[in-house]
């Protein structure tokens, strides 16, 4: 004010995070035929109300952790900021909605994370399972504490984290029905090359290679009557014509791996019984008799 010296806030608004000092020079003249004068120097320091919202640095986020990954690992930091002075921010999970490879939503899910409240790093809280869920999504809220302004307290938006899950070949092949511990199968003899004489079945519930099957067979005996058809699949097909009178039993193993790595695999012993059918004529032991 010109006449009485009161210095006021101008026609803006006075914003703290903006500019937090000001100075001034004022001086006054007086009204003397010849005007004298003086000047002061005002220095005003803004100080600050905790009027800002918290901000996320990084407020979507991708990760990939293996299904491994154990309780307390750090999957990743959600920090945010906060640009008024002295803040005291703490973090939450508010959601986390859990999908498996169809985008199906798998239930029961909300305990597999927390957050440090203090620091915004989010980690694993109970242990994962790939086959089971694929993704995370999950939704993170940073409130602060020291806010004079009830509606600017807490962040708009939130952190959207989203975590894949990557695969682990935790899981061995089993063979079908779970729980056997031998194959056996009556063949007839006279079978021939490339007739079917057993199909076995193994599933693995890994994903990708970790859950793709090849079969092999070993330890046969005799050898040379049996083989695969086709190694990722689980016919086995006679591979010479079988015949009683030179063999009663063919005994092997087959065995059902991964191609993961490290590889798994497991074993069940095959048993296949010949019989006999009635395919050859008497013959006398000599050709003349007296």
């Amino acid at each position: 004010d010109s006449s009485t010296g009161v210095i006021r806030v101008a026609n803006v608004t006075v914003d703290r995070e903006e500019k937090d000092a000001y100075r001034l020079i004022v001086v006054a003249t007086d009204h003397g035929t010849t005007p004298l004068s003086g000047s002061a120097t005002v220095n005003i320091l803004i100080d600050d109300v905790n009027d800002c919202s918290p901000e996320f640095v990084n407020p979507i986020q991708t990760v990939s952790i293996l299904e491994s990954a154990g309780v307390g690992t750090i999957v990743a930091e959600v920090t945010a900021i906060d640009r008024d002075l002295n803040p005291r921010l703490e973090y939450y999970i508010i959601e986390i909605v859990a999908t498996d490879d169809t985008n199906v939503i798998v239930p029961n899910q909300q305990g597999t994370f927390s957050v440090d409240f203090k620091t915004g790093a989010v980690m694993v809280k109970s242990p994962l399972n790939r086959e089971l869920v694929a993704t995370y999504d999950i939704t993170v809220s940073v409130y602060d504490n020291a806010s004079e302004v009830v509606d600017r307290s807490v962040s708009v938006p939130n952190a959207k984290l989203t975590v894949n899950i990557l695969d682990v070949n935790d899981n061995t092949p089993r063979f079908r029905p779970f729980g056997v511990t031998v194959f056996s199968q009556r063949i007839i003899e006279g079978a021939t090359p490339g007739t079917t004489l057993l199909s076995v079945s193994a599933v693995d519930p890994d994903k990708g290679p970790n859950g793709q099957i090849t079969y092999s067979l070993y330890n046969l005996v005799p050898a040379g009557y049996v083989q695969l058809e086709d190694n990722t699949a689980g016919k086995i097909i006679a591979n010479r014509t079988v015949d009683y009178e030179q063999v009663q039993w063919v005994n092997f193993t087959v065995r059902a791996s991964d191609n993961g790595s490290p590889q798994r695999s497991s074993d069940v012993p095959v048993r296949l019984e010949i019989v006999d059918i009635n395919d050859n004529n008497p013959i006398f032991s000599q050709t003349l008799y007296q």
